[in-house]
């Protein structure tokens, strides 16, 4: 591991490194603001098809889904809709924003937005995301000057998200 610190979702892939559980996040469905003025909630969240302008749909790659959404909301999943993928949370976040659909967002990465309002909830349910996050180090970072503060002050932002 050539990093001295690695904040990562899960730790299986660093079985060797001291590790640190930070926070364990939950996903649930934002929009922006202007799309929930043009659509209800349940017509975003139901995909009906409808005449252009569609709401659209976004999807990041991490878990849970949407099929696990709809299922813990007692919903039938909606027919498959065109959708954007996108491989960085970032991205999807910021299409979201712009308004090109409903994201199920990672609460701890949207917070900013939900903050100023650039995204709305559409629907209150919640669901954990399978794993946490982790601080992962090797042991050689223990050595260098101010590690430990920094583990420190990681540990306590992690916990002031629990």
């Amino acid at each position: 591991m050539p990093a001295d610190f690695v904040i990562c979702f899960g730790e299986d892939r660093y079985p060797q490194s001291d590790k640190l559980k930070l926070f364990h996040d939950d996903v649930l469905p934002v929009a922006s603001p202007a799309l929930l003025h043009r659509f209800t909630p349940e017509t975003i969240l139901s995909q009906a098809p409808a005449d252009p302008p569609s709401t659209g749909v976004m999807k990041a790659v991490f878990w849970p889904d949407w099929r696990s959404w709809f299922q813990a909301k007692g919903m039938d999943e909606p027919l498959p809709q065109p959708a954007f993928s996108f491989n960085l949370t970032s991205l999807a976040i910021d299409a979201a924003v712009a308004g090109a659909g409903v994201l199920l967002g990672q609460r701890r990465l949207i917070a900013a937005e939900l903050a100023r309002g650039d995204l709305v909830v559409v629907d209150d349910l919640c669901l954990p995301l399978s794993k946490p996050y982790y601080l992962v180090w090797p042991q050689r970072t223990l050595s260098q000057p101010g590690s430990e503060a920094m583990i420190s002050w990681l540990s306590q932002l992690g916990a002031s998200c629990e």
